[in-house]
C-alpha cells in the first residue's frame, strides 16, 4: 500500500518573483510530489512559472539543469525544447499574467536528499497566459549529485506573483 503524505504547503504572497521552498526534502522519502495552483502574475506580460533546485548549504542552483519539454499551444502547432545546460527548468508551473486566468502545475522529484544519485524531475503543468492556453510535458535531471532540500518556484524576467497561490508539498510513503 502507498500513500502520499502532506508535508508542507505554502501560500505565495504578492510583489515576490520568486518563492523558496526549504527543508522539504529529507531521508524519510526517495520520491514527492508537489502541486502549485493558483498562479497568477502581477502584470500584462507574459511569464514562464520555472523551477529551480535549492541543495543542501541553502544555495539555489543555478546552472547545469537537463531537460527535454513538449510545449502544447491551443492556437497554434506544438513544439519541443530541450537543453543540456540550463540555468532553470522552464515551464514547470506553465505561464502567468495579470488576466485572472491562474495556472498551475505539478511534479514528481525523484531521489532529491540523496547525494549518491541524480535528482530527476517529471512535470506537466497549464495555464492560459495572454488568453492563449499553454500545456507542458517535460522531464529534467540535475546532474549534480548533490544533496537536494528544497526548490525555487519563480518567474523569469522578474515578474511579481500576484499572491494567493500555494504550493503543495507531498511525500510518496511506499510500504513493501
Amino acid at each position: 500500500m502507498s500513500a502520499l503524505e502532506l508535508v508542507n504547503t505554502t501560500t505565495i504572497s504578492s510583489g515576490v518573483s520568486s518563492v523558496n521552498v526549504t527543508s522539504v526534502f529529507t531521508a524519510d522519502y526517495e520520491v514527492y510530489k508537489v502541486v502549485g495552483a493558483n498562479f497568477l502574475g502581477a502584470t500584462s506580460t507574459a511569464t514562464g512559472t520555472n523551477l529551480r533546485l535549492i541543495n543542501s548549504s541553502s544555495s539555489v542552483i543555478t546552472d547545469d539543469y537537463m531537460y527535454a519539454q513538449l510545449t502544447m499551444k491551443g492556437e497554434t502547432s506544438f513544439g519541443e525544447n530541450r537543453s543540456e545546460d540550463e540555468d532553470r527548468i522552464w515551464n514547470v508551473f506553465s505561464g502567468i499574467d495579470d488576466s485572472g486566468q491562474a495556472s498551475g502545475g505539478c511534479f514528481w522529484i525523484f531521489n532529491p536528499f540523496s547525494s549518491g544519485n541524480y535528482t530527476w524531475v517529471l512535470y506537466e503543468s497549464s495555464g492560459i497566459p495572454s488568453g492563449n492556453f499553454r500545456g507542458y510535458k517535460g522531464i529534467a535531471v540535475d546532474p549534480n549529485n548533490t544533496s537536494i532540500t528544497g526548490f525555487q518556484v519563480e518567474n523569469n524576467e522578474g515578474v511579481n506573483f500576484n499572491g494567493g497561490g500555494t504550493i503543495q508539498t507531498f511525500g510518496l510513503r511506499v510500504d513493501t
